[in-house]
């Protein structure tokens, strides 16, 4: 694909992200009460739109953040910049609500294959203990014996974690 054409296509996929969230009707309040507390995973992490998803769910208070990419570096770099980026006392929402720190776990990996990924999974689940996870972002870009996604559910059997929606 030509660069102009790549970059065509990221602007599209913001476009329809924004305008997703936009019209979603989802005021801040209800957004803190959807993430506040939650166990997150997010894949490409490093980069892009990975990186900005990070500091959102920061942000609305998710509990603990899996940042999952192949370079340490950046990853570590992104969580001092999320924690730098917060104060050290609660933000308030509202009288009731108060947002708590993420506690944001680093975890590196190449995911081009199904062992690299079950070990991301496990290093992730063990970074952030017993609880499942309520919501993996899957943001990596790789190939994948398993092709395009169609928009059919391929259900597998997964013995790593159990996954809470």
């Amino acid at each position: 694909m030509f660069p102009s054409k790549m970059f065509a296509l990221f602007v599209a996929v913001v476009a329809l992200c924004v305008m997703y969230f936009q019209l979603s009707g989802l005021s801040e309040e209800e957004l803190v009460k959807r993430v506040r507390g939650k166990r997150v995973i997010v894949t490409g992490a490093s980069l892009g739109i990975g990186r900005e998803i990070v500091k959102e769910y920061a942000r609305l208070g998710a509990a603990d953040i899996v940042l999952v990419a192949r370079s340490e570096d950046k990853l570590n770099s992104l969580r001092d910049e999320v924690y730098a980026s917060v104060s050290p006392q609660p933000q308030e929402v509202n009288e009731t609500q108060a947002v708590p720190l993420s506690r944001i776990h680093v975890v590196p990996a190449d995911l081009s294959s199904e062992t690299a990924c079950r070990e991301a999974l496990e290093g992730a689940t063990r970074a952030m203990g017993e609880g499942g996870v309520d919501y993996l972002v899957l943001n990596h870009i790789t190939s994948s014996q398993y092709g395009l996604w169609t928009g059919k559910m391929l259900v597998t059997e997964c013995n790593v974690c159990c996954v809470r929606v």
